[in-house]
C-alpha cells in the first residue's frame, strides 16, 4: 500500500506530520508520522477527522458562479468559463480607475504551506493592489518581543522538557498544542513545577500544580507586582541586570514604588498567590514561561506582554539553557516568492487594516475597492464585528473565495472556486512554534474539479495575458516543484543541513536555530501597566471567544465526525451568574450588545469567573452561530511595528446573556 508524506498546514502551533495510506487511489488512513520529533506519530481529533474533509459530501467539486449575490442561485461553471469571467472583471475594473489598487487581496492563516504564498504573489504581478495587512492572531505581542529584545525568538519548546518551573501565561495546550504536553509532562516526572494562569479554569488548568485564575487583561500588573515582589526581597538576578540590561536603574524604582496590594486589587489574586508565584520562579533554575496569544487580545495586551518579559529578564531566565520565555518564531518561515510587477503599474499597494477590514473598504476611495479575492481565511465569520462585514462587501462589484466548503465568505461572493486540500498537492511546511520542516506530497489526485492555489493564479495570470497581454508577469511556466526549488534557497539549506528540499521525502528535518536573544536587554522604555476596558452597566459581563477543542478558527468544526462529538455551540457561565438570570444547565441563551446576537446552550461552569462568560470561536457549518457578530475592531496597544496595524483586542468584548 504506497504512503505519502503529508503536514498540517493550519494555523496551529504543531504543524504535525503524517503518513498518508492509500488504496486504490483513495486515502484509507492516516497517522502520524513517528520521524517528527515533535509531534512524534500523534495526531489531534483534527488530524484524525481530515479523512471526513477531503470525502466530504459538502466539499466543494467545481467552480460555482451566484447571481445574484447573495441569493443561493448557484450555477456551475467550468474552469475556462470562471477564469473568463474573473480575467474580463479584474480588466475592466483597471480600465475603469486607470490603476490595479481596486483589485485587493483577503488572505490569512487558512494554509501556512509555502506554494500558498503563491496567491501574494500573482498580486504583486498585477502591480499595486490593496491588501489585507495586519494580523489578528499575535501583532501586540510580536511587536512587545521587538521592543524589548529587538528581535522575535522563542526557544526550541522540545527543551521545556527539561525545566524545573513551567508557567503556561493564558495558553491551553490540552487544547490547543496537545503535541507539547509530552514535554511537560517529561518536566513535571523530573520534578517540574507546572504554573497555570488563566482567566478560565481550562483544561491545562486543572492539570497544573497551582492555578492563579487572574482577571482578563490584568497579566501585566500580575507580572510587575511579582518582578515587584522579586526586587524587593533580593530575588532578581544581580548580575543579569548589571550586565545585561539598559536602563534597569529607572526600571528598579518603578518596581520599588509596586505593593503586593496593588497588584492583589488589579488581579483579584490574593498577595500570598502573587509572592508564592514570585518566589516559586525567582528561585528556580532552569524556569520558563510560555505566552498565550489570548492575554495579548485586550487593548492593553502589548503591554502586558513586555511586563511579563521583564520579569523573565530580571530574574535572569531569559537565554538560559532549558528556560526563558516562549511565544513564536518565523526562523524557519520561507523568504517568499519573488515577482516583479508590471513596469506601467510599479505603484505601491495600499493596505487595509485586516482588523477592521470592513470599515476600511467602506471608507477606500481614490479609488474604492471594486474586486476582492479571499483565500485561505473567511472573514465573514473570523472578522470583529462580523455584522458590518456583508455591508462592505456588497460595495465590491466582484468577490472571487477559494475554498474547501461554502463557508460564510463564500455564500456572499460572486465566484466561487473549489481548493485542493493538503493531500492533493505539494507544498512544504514550517511552524511557528518547534523548528522542525516537513514536505507535503501529493497522496491523491486533486478532487474532482479542485486546483491549488498555485495552479489557480497560473491559469489566471496565463488568461489576463491572454486578454490583454502584459497584465501579469506571474511565471505560468513554473510547477509546484519548480517553485520549491526557488523557496528553497540558502538560509533554508544551511538551518536544515541539505542541499535540496527533496531529502524531505526520508523525513520530517530539525532546523538549527542558534538561540537570538541580544545581549542587553532595553529597560529604558519600560512596560507600563494600563488596566483593561471596564464593563459598561448594559453589558456588565466580559464575553473571552478563545479556540474550540475541535475546530481551528472556522476550519474543521463542520466535518461529521466532529459535530457528532460537539454538535453545537455553548455558552460557559458561572453558576450565581446564571442564577442571577434564571438560566438553566442545558437551555439556549440570548447572548447580545450594541454589535448584535447569538444564541448558545448554556453550561454552568464554575470554573469561569462571575462577571466573564466564554463562547468559542467555530464555524458549525449550517449553523447561523458566529462570536463575531459580537466583538469589535478595537485595536491593541502595539502591533503596527511587525505587521503594519495593531492587533484585535477581541477579548474586551461585553455582553448581557437572557433567556431565550
Amino acid at each position: 500500500m504506497p504512503v505519502y508524506r503529508s503536514v498540517c498546514p493550519c494555523n496551529c502551533y504543531d504543524a504535525c506530520a503524517m503518513l498518508t495510506y492509500v488504496e486504490g487511489g483513495k486515502i484509507v488512513k492516516i497517522e502520524g508520522d513517528p520521524h517528527h520529533g515533535f509531534t512524534r506519530g500523534r495526531l489531534c481529533a483534527k488530524g484524525y477527522a481530515y479523512l471526513r474533509r477531503v470525502y466530504s459530501p459538502e466539499r466543494l467539486r467545481y467552480p460555482l458562479r451566484q447571481y445574484p449575490r447573495g441569493s443561493g442561485n448557484w450555477q456551475r461553471l467550468s474552469w475556462g468559463e470562471a477564469l473568463e469571467i474573473i480575467a474580463e472583471q479584474m480588466l475592466t475594473i483597471k480600465e475603469k480607475y486607470g490603476s490595479t489598487l481596486p483589485l485587493c487581496l483577503n488572505k490569512y492563516s487558512g494554509n501556512f504551506g509555502w506554494l500558498h504564498n503563491a496567491v501574494e504573489a500573482f498580486f504583486d504581478s498585477l502591480g499595486g493592489t490593496t491588501r489585507a495587512g495586519g494580523s489578528p492572531c499575535w501583532s501586540a505581542g510580536l511587536d512587545a518581543f521587538l521592543l524589548d529584545f529587538g528581535t522575535v525568538h522563542s526557544p526550541d519548546p522540545e527543551k521545556m522538557g527539561q525545566s524545573k518551573c513551567l508557567i503556561l501565561w493564558g495558553t491551553n495546550p490540552a487544547w490547543t498544542s496537545v503535541h507539547s504536553l509530552s514535554f511537560l509532562q517529561e518536566a513535571r516526572r523530573q520534578g517540574a513545577k507546572i504554573i497555570a494562569i488563566d482567566p478560565v479554569f481550562t483544561p491545562t488548568a486543572r492539570w497544573a500544580d497551582l492555578y492563579l485564575q487572574v482577571k482578563p487583561g490584568s497579566d501585566g500588573a500580575l507580572a510587575l507586582g511579582a518582578a515587584a515582589y522579586i526586587y524587593q526581597h533580593s530575588l532578581y538576578d544581580h548580575h543579569y541586570v548589571k550586565h545585561y540590561t539598559v536602563g534597569w536603574e529607572d526600571f528598579s524604582r518603578q518596581l520599588a514604588a509596586l505593593t503586593l496590594d496593588w497588584a492583589a486589587g488589579e488581579t483579584g489574586l490574593p498577595p500570598e498567590a502573587i509572592a508564592t508565584l514570585a518566589e516559586i520562579y525567582a528561585t528556580t533554575r532552569p524556569a520558563a514561561i510560555w505566552i498565550g496569544f489570548g492575554l495579548q487580545r485586550h487593548t492593553n495586551g502589548g503591554q502586558n506582554v513586555r511586563a511579563i518579559n521583564a520579569l523573565a529578564a530580571i530574574t535572569g531566565h531569559l537565554g538560559e539553557e532549558n528556560g526563558g520565555v516562549y511565544y513564536a518564531h518565523q526562523h524557519t518561515w520561507p523568504r517568499g516568492f519573488q515577482v516583479e510587477p508590471p513596469k506601467d503599474y510599479r505603484s505601491p499597494n495600499r493596505y487595509l487594516n485586516i482588523n477592521n477590514f470592513a470599515a476600511e473598504i467602506l471608507a477606500a476611495s481614490d479609488p474604492p475597492v471594486k474586486f476582492l479575492w479571499v483565500s485561505c481565511r473567511n472573514p465573514v465569520s473570523q472578522e470583529a464585528g462580523a455584522g458590518r462585514v456583508s455591508e462592505a462587501l456588497n460595495t465590491v462589484d466582484m468577490i472571487v473565495t477559494v475554498d474547501h466548503f461554502l463557508t460564510p465568505t463564500a455564500q456572499l461572493s460572486d465566484v466561487v472556486l473549489p481548493a485542493c486540500t493538503l493531500f492533493e498537492e505539494w507544498d512544504i511546511v514550517s511552524s511557528y512554534w518547534h523548528y522542525w520542516v516537513a514536505v507535503n506530497e501529493p497522496a491523491i489526485p486533486p478532487w474532482l474539479e479542485a486546483k491549488s492555489d498555485l495552479e489557480i493564479v497560473s491559469a489566471l495570470a496565463a488568461k489576463l495575458n491572454e486578454l490583454a497581454p502584459g497584465s501579469s508577469t506571474f511565471p505560468t511556466d513554473k510547477g509546484p516543484t519548480d517553485w520549491l526549488d526557488s523557496l528553497f534557497d540558502e538560509k533554508m539549506q544551511n538551518l536544515l543541513g541539505m542541499e535540496s528540499w527533496q531529502e524531505l521525502l526520508k523525513g520530517p528535518r530539525k532546523a538549527q536555530v542558534e538561540a537570538a536573544f541580544p545581549s542587553k536587554i532595553n529597560f529604558l522604555c519600560s512596560p507600563v501597566y494600563v488596566p483593561p476596558l471596564s464593563p459598561p452597566l448594559r453589558y456588565p459581563l466580559r464575553l473571552l471567544s478563545p479556540h474550540q477543542q475541535y475546530s481551528l478558527h472556522s476550519q474543521f468544526q463542520n466535518l461529521d465526525w466532529l459535530l457528532a462529538i460537539n454538535p453545537e455551540p455553548f455558552l460557559l457561565i458561572h453558576p450565581v451568574t446564571a442564577e442571577k438570570r434564571h438560566l438553566q444547565e442545558g437551555e439556549l441563551a440570548r447572548i447580545f450588545n450594541d454589535q448584535g446576537e447569538i444564541v448558545a446552550r448554556v453550561k454552568i461552569d464554575p470554573g469561569v469567573p462571575q462577571d466573564v462568560v466564554v463562547a468559542y470561536e467555530a464555524w458549525y457549518g449550517k449553523s447561523n452561530y458566529n462570536v463575531n457578530k459580537l466583538t469589535s475592531p478595537l485595536p491593541t496597544d502595539l502591533g503596527s511595528l511587525t505587521t503594519g496595524f495593531p492587533g484585535c483586542a477581541f477579548y474586551d468584548c461585553f455582553v448581557e446573556v437572557a433567556r431565550l
